[in-house]
């Protein structure tokens, strides 16, 4: 839970076009309000990270009591085919926030809907002609607020809002994800942010989630994947230059769905790699 206190919306700076806009026009967020992030390459979801960080401060910002009280905000990840890699180091926790689905619309859509998602980010892809079925796309059309595409290591095509900042200790979230080797400092180091009363390091449960993500890792990061590459070259320039951005592109919610149906094929996973324990 160290977003509700490393993470504030008046970090980011956010473009529609050419145009400067406020966080309240970017993201239309509510006290039960949640974040989705379908991901089907290797760290994908890094592409949307900013978005991820800057949902986690609305999160909290929709009731600050939250900022007292032992409560993760409300993020998700959707592995298409995966797993593609743990993200902790953004929050999403606890474990059933990161959930295993296959990579078809049918099953994507299943699992959006029952969680309850009302904002959703989906990779940029060729859209699917096969929705899946009609009432799994109703309910989504009946809750979904919001729908972005954001790219897989590269800018997504009419990026409508582009969403930066020049704030470099959130960068750690991304070199964690990133290197496992860091990654026991960076938790640690995110972790001192939180008041004691409400640091949650003494639980046996994160501690052995801690070991859970380390060990997904080392299994399912590989630094040669063309994905890995593209993040870390992302996350050098950004250390680099003292800024880094993303582009998002708004979507319809019909426009969402039909993306979900051409996720990269499970294939594309590591096939000798298990699925992580407990998941679903």
């Amino acid at each position: 839970m160290h977003t509700a206190f490393d993470v504030r919306k008046d970090m980011f700076h956010i473009l529609r076009g050419a145009e400067t806009i406020g966080s309240e026009e970017f993201l239309d967020w509510g006290e039960r309000d949640r974040l989705g992030v379908v991901v089907d390459e290797q760290v994908g979801a890094l592409d949307a990270g900013l978005l991820l960080l800057f949902a986690a401060a609305a999160f909290y910002d929709a009731d600050p009591g939250r900022r007292r009280r032992a409560i993760y905000p409300e993020l998700y990840i959707f592995h298409a085919g995966g797993p593609w890699g743990g993200f902790l180091a953004f929050d999403l926790y606890p474990t059933h926030k990161e959930v295993f689905v296959e990579p078809t619309c049918e099953a994507l859509l299943a699992a959006v809907n029952s969680r309850g998602i009302t904002h959703l980010a989906v990779p940029e892809r060729i859209t699917s002609s096969d929705p899946g079925p009609a009432y799994e796309v109703e309910a989504a059309l009946d809750r979904l607020k919001q729908c972005f595409a954001y790219g897989t290591g590269s800018t997504p095509t009419e990026a409508s809002i582009t969403i930066s900042t020049e704030n470099m200790a959130l960068l750690g979230n991304y070199s964690v994800t990133l290197d496992i080797d860091t990654f026991d400092d960076g938790m640690s180091r995110a972790g001192q942010s939180i008041p004691l009363q409400l640091r949650p390091s003494a639980s046996p449960a994160l501690a052995e989630e801690i070991i859970r993500i380390r060990q997904r890792a080392e299994a399912e990061c590989r630094p040669d994947a063309s994905s890995h590459i593209l993040s870390q070259r992302r996350l050098d320039a950004a250390l680099a230059a003292g800024r880094i951005e993303e582009q998002l592109r708004v979507l319809s919610t019909a426009e969402a769905i039909a993306m979900l149906g051409s996720a990269k094929p499970s294939s594309s996973a590591t096939s000798d790699k298990p699925r992580p324990p407990g998941t679903t």
